[in-house]
């Protein structure tokens, strides 16, 4: 019998620990992009949690755009802001899925950087490719997700009054 694997067989403590801060930054962003809803929908929170509950993280998204998109209609700053803010959105949500979601090691011929193979089998065919990340854009990436919490949480709080 083989003895179980534990992540830190595979990945120093600090990446460990970079992994779990973007990890708890995505889910404030989550929250704070459904409190977004809410608030443009003027609904109160058991309704707001009734709508967005069991909506996964692109679904999300893509609401708190499309709701932005209807109710800054007319204010073209905020809405231009409501779309910047859904790609970076994008962007993170898929960085976010890899680092999480997909089987990381530090290989002994590259110590500097992350490696893992990302497999597929989209149209019935069985893919493998080899994805990097280094220790530095490890490091960026948890500035940008703490970075775009703030932009999200700057963009709730100046535009989408709390109903009462």
């Amino acid at each position: 019998m083989t003895p179980p694997f534990h992540a830190q067989d595979f990945l120093d403590l600090w990446q460990l620990q970079a992994i779990g801060t973007i990890t708890v930054n995505w889910s404030l962003i989550e929250a704070t992009v459904s409190v977004g809803i809410w608030q443009m929908l003027g609904v109160r929170r058991p309704v707001g949690l009734s709508i967005t509950a069991d909506l996964g993280a692109t679904a999300r998204i893509d609401m708190f755009r499309s709701v932005g998109s209807i109710v800054f209609e007319g204010n073209k700053s905020v809405a231009e802001e409501i779309d910047s803010v859904h790609a970076a959105l994008k962007e993170m949500n898929t960085m976010r899925n890899n680092l999480v979601h997909l089987h990381w090691s530090v290989g002994a011929n590259d110590p500097q950087a992350l490696r893992t193979k990302k497999i597929s089998t989209r149209g019935g065919i069985l893919k493998e490719a080899t994805v990097r990340m280094t220790n530095e854009e490890l490091l960026q990436t948890v500035s940008a997700s703490g970075a775009l919490l703030d932009r999200v949480d700057s963009l709730v709080v100046s535009h989408f009054p709390a109903p009462l």
